[in-house]
């Protein structure tokens, strides 16, 4: 995420808190995906949120890695659910706490990959990933990996889905 886009986030969230949409409150996140891909060692948890007066859900999603650790956050302005977007991830399907380095994995978050590319020349892999929100629109998960960094975007469009 560029500093612009961080930027341009934190004043867009300061601007609501003033205006009163968004009351500063403590965040309860709930996880409703946790998936490790045992062959390229990779984390992803994704979480939900909801804002005070109704205003919304946060969506965070963290990718984790044995060398790096990328992690955005989503709004989606949505009053229609108090129970949550996404039914989140139960530890009681665990026989314990989960282990990320396990093979197990639990997603009630289904993202479906609508793009997957590998360039041989670059060694970058490209991959985008989209999840219905409720029918309110979709999330548009997009993930580079190089050999020496990694990047993730996630961005909600609003869309009538049939």
């Amino acid at each position: 995420m560029t500093i612009y886009r961080k930027t341009f986030l934190f004043i867009a969230f300061m601007a609501l808190m003033i205006s009163g949409v968004v009351v500063a409150a403590s965040l309860e996140y709930d996880v409703v995906e946790d998936t490790y891909d045992d062959t390229t060692q990779i984390r992803t948890m994704t979480e939900q949120a909801p804002l005070a007066n109704e205003a919304g859900w946060l969506i965070r999603t963290s990718l984790y890695t044995p060398h790096h650790i990328v992690m955005d956050v989503t709004l989606i302005p949505a009053k229609k659910t108090k129970a949550g977007l996404f039914t989140p991830v139960s530890l009681s399907t665990f026989d314990a706490v989960p282990d990320p380095m396990s093979a197990r994995s639990s997603v009630k978050l289904k993202y479906d990959v609508i793009e997957d590319t590998y360039d041989d020349t670059t060694q970058i892999r490209t991959m985008t990933e989209q999840a219905e929100v409720l029918g309110l629109g979709l999330l548009i998960r997009t993930t580079l990996y190089s050999p020496h960094s990694i990047t993730m975007d996630v961005t909600f469009t609003p869309a009538k889905i049939k």
